[in-house]
């Protein structure tokens, strides 16, 4: 979950003011309850930026400031609002009292303007978020929890790894069943999150019985609070944080949990009584969206055209698909505004265009490859290679995966229905895609043509200009059609006259695959430029050169 909380450096500050704070307690107790606000109108905003939540910093200082000599300076409002009940219940003590009443001076008066860009953009999925909650028979008032984690910006993202409103980290998402690999990050599906956090939460309140205990787990693992409460004896939040000073510096509860659930309640009592603060009221503007099932493999620059959607708003209704197509092997939801449901489903039920017809294709590296030579082979700029596979490192590893134009000039090519293709070594028109081992001589016999026609046509002086990744044009020849070998019950390898490009399946090993098409496992080594150590993963593509 986003780390935003800064530790407190002046703990003696509470001590300090308990006079203070006793005549606080005494005040608001004169004050009568505030009644709930309805969700009501208010004007859209734009999105925060993806980094997440900005300006909670220095936490300590703002809080001294705006904390306990001011404390005397509340307004009948605001009063009425920390006296506000709610369906999170806690110790009704001065010392939660307090907790609470700072956190809310922190939020409604020193980050007001930011409260109020977080309720504005969270009127898209306030409503339905209530809806689903109240249906599992959870507070509705734990969907402000998003507030604290993400000020409610699906694209949030933190430096410890948590993604989305509720701040997921990988892998408790995938424990709550969100998907979160190349393709999607379902952390960033506000819909599917929230499922995701009902489930959570639900488990952490049977596990302790407390809705306080569950949020500081929430937070901080329900392991650490497990063994507090254990060691302690403690029945709620609120007990815990009382005797956190005297606890080891292992055991206790970091700052930023002791903050954590008194900023949640008092969250909770300003959207209660926002209209009485001064926000302006709220209105279901319930994001217009209905899912829909997509199949594997799909182009989604395509699909959003024919759902009839620009790109912008496709991508601004799916933030959970990080890539261009959908993933290769199995379906997953979308999201289109109702009115462009039925196009969306007339596409999808029609010859909707597939991801490896068009666009892109995967790339695994091989030693000694560089995003430079990567790009240079694939006709484009370093730059633009890093931006498609969304990295900033020009660091690479054997065998890793990349995202690289695809065209004649890609070695993973489409596979069309007939199952063959072009040759992965053709670059198209009269280009030939030099290969390790070539000599102007082989090729010269490949292509019946001469070794001087060969050197003219490229302007190269001598034989030794030839180097394996460049390409080669062959004088009045068209490209030299290959096959692409899969393995099916049907056949186990398709002849070609030239390299052809195998689909490693489950199973799969270099001297298996030596094997079958008689090859020497050294050649295919040798050919796809790697060591004995090198593994083939399914997916994988590998240059045969079958006679």
């Amino acid at each position: 979950m986003i780390r935003f909380i800064p530790p407190l450096r002046h703990r003696a500050g509470l001590h300090a003011h308990l006079p203070t704070l006793v005549l606080l307690s005494v005040l608001l107790l004169l004050s009568a309850c505030a009644t709930k606000q309805e969700i009501a109108e208010a004007p859209a905003i734009e999105p925060y930026p993806a980094g997440g939540i900005q300006g909670l910093e220095d936490f300590d200082r703002d809080l001294e400031e705006a904390g306990p000599e001011n404390i005397g300076t509340l307004t009948q409002e605001e009063k009425i609002a920390i006296l506000s009940g709610g369906e999170i219940q806690y110790p009704d003590s001065t010392y939660a009292r307090v907790l609470i009443t700072r956190q809310f001076l922190f939020l409604h008066r020193d980050r007001n303007s930011t409260v109020r860009a977080w309720v504005e953009r969270a009127e898209e999925y306030l409503p339905e978020a209530k809806r689903y909650f109240r249906s599992r028979g959870l507070p509705t008032e734990l969907v402000y929890l998003p507030f604290i984690e993400s000020g409610y910006n699906p694209l949030a993202k933190s430096h410890a790894g948590a993604a989305g409103t509720w701040q997921f980290i990988r892998s408790t998402g995938r424990n709550y069943g969100l998907v979160c690999d190349q393709y999607m990050d379902e952390r960033l599906d506000v819909f599917k999150a929230t499922e995701a956090a009902a489930d959570y939460l639900t488990f952490l309140h049977d596990m302790f019985g407390d809705w306080t205990l569950a949020l500081a787990a929430y937070n901080a693992g329900e392991g650490r609070v497990g063994r507090l409460v254990r060691s302690t004896g403690a029945k709620n939040f609120f007990e815990i944080a009382a005797v956190n000073d005297s606890l080891s510096s292992e055991a206790r509860l970091r700052e930023e949990t002791m903050h954590y659930v008194p900023r949640f309640i008092a969250m909770a009592k300003i959207i209660n009584n926002h209209t009485a603060l001064g926000y302006p009221s709220m209105k279901d503007r319930s994001l217009d969206s209905r899912p829909v099932v997509a199949k594997s493999d799909l182009d989604l620059e395509s699909l959003a055209k024919g759902a009839g959607l620009s790109w912008k708003e496709f991508k601004r209704l799916n933030p959970a698909l990080i890539s261009d197509q959908t993933p290769p092997n199995r379906s997953c939801t979308i999201y289109v505004p109702s009115q462009k449901l039925q196009a969306c489903n007339a596409y999808l039920g029609g010859k909707p265009v597939l991801a490896s017809a068009v666009k892109y294709a995967q790339y695994s590296v091989r030693k000694g490859d560089t995003y430079s030579q990567i790009a240079s082979r694939h006709s484009i700029s370093t730059r633009e290679l890093m931006r498609i596979n969304k990295t900033s490192s020009s660091k690479l590893r054997i065998g890793q995966k990349l995202w690289v134009p695809r065209s004649g000039k890609t070695t993973a090519v489409a596979t069309k229905a007939s199952g063959s293709t072009s040759a992965p070594e053709t670059a198209g028109g009269n280009a030939y895609r030099v290969q390790r081992g070539d000599t102007l001589y082989s090729l010269s016999k490949r292509f019946g043509v001469s070794v001087d026609a060969l050197k003219a046509a490229n302007n190269m002086k001598t034989a030794h200009s030839l180097r394996a990744g460049s390409d080669l044009m062959i004088p009045g020849k068209k490209k030299e059609p290959t096959t692409r070998v899969t393995t099916t019950s049907a056949s186990k390898a398709a002849p070609a006259a030239s390299a052809s490009t195998y689909t490693v399946t489950s199973g799969d090993t270099v001297w298996s695959i030596a094997r079958r098409f008689k090859l020497s496992p050294k050649d295919i080594l040798a050919w796809n430029n790697m060591d004995r150590s090198a593994t083939i993963r399914p997916g994988d593509s590998l240059r045969l050169h079958l006679d």
